[in-house]
């Protein structure tokens, strides 16, 4: 046998040990098993990387906001993209209500008891006070509603439009904090700039 075929064959038993690990992990309950021991004690995102799947990647203030509905959410995603649509939408119903709780007590620091015993309708009208944060988190909650009804309100959409929202509302919140630091970032400078005048006065 020559180098080549050497090296041939080598690749072609990796590729097919390969091949029976990953349907062994995805299709087994052993497999099912150890495939959330491994995601228990190397992280959500290395699992998917293994399968050939981008990392779920959130913005950073979202995850120091929220980190519990960072979880949630993976875990959502995950479940839909097994095919398990009819009940990914109830995950993805928690994970709205953490992260709008968690910012709601992000905002309001004084208010945290009041925030987690709140309905989430509550605390979306009383305690977010960006108009657009709050529409699309009144519209995730309508259909968060119904993936926990046997009747649906909003027969045309589905989980994947709850996951549209919730999105949505992350990149809403990044932003609302994106600005809320540069107007600090100003406001610091201002007060900064009015001193050195006052000083040559």
């Amino acid at each position: 046998m020559t180098i080549a075929n050497a090296i041939a064959l080598s690749f072609f038993t990796a590729l097919v040990g390969a091949l029976i690990m990953n349907i062994y992990l995805m299709r087994t309950a052993s497999g099912k098993a150890a495939r959330a021991e491994i995601a228990r004690q190397y992280g959500m995102n290395t699992m998917r990387e293994v399968f050939g799947k981008p990392p779920i990647q959130f913005p950073e203030i979202i995850q120091i906001i929220s980190p519990t509905f960072c979880e949630i959410y993976y875990q959502a995603k995950v479940t839909e993209e097994e095919g398990f649509t009819q009940i990914c939408g109830l995950g993805y119903g928690k994970a709205l209500e953490f992260l709008i709780k968690d910012y709601a007590i992000y905002l309001n620091s004084s208010d945290v008891d009041r925030i987690k015993k709140s309905s989430l309708s509550e605390c979306i009208s009383k305690y977010i006070p960006d108009q657009a944060i709050r529409d699309s988190s009144d519209l995730a909650r309508w259909l968060r509603n119904d993936e926990t009804h046997y009747l649906r309100k909003y027969e045309s959409h589905d989980a994947s439009d709850l996951r549209g929202l919730i999105d949505i509302a992350v990149l809403l919140i990044q932003q609302a904090q994106l600005k809320l630091d540069v107007e600090n970032q100003i406001q610091k400078r201002r007060e900064a700039m009015e001193r050195d005048r006052k000083g040559k006065q």
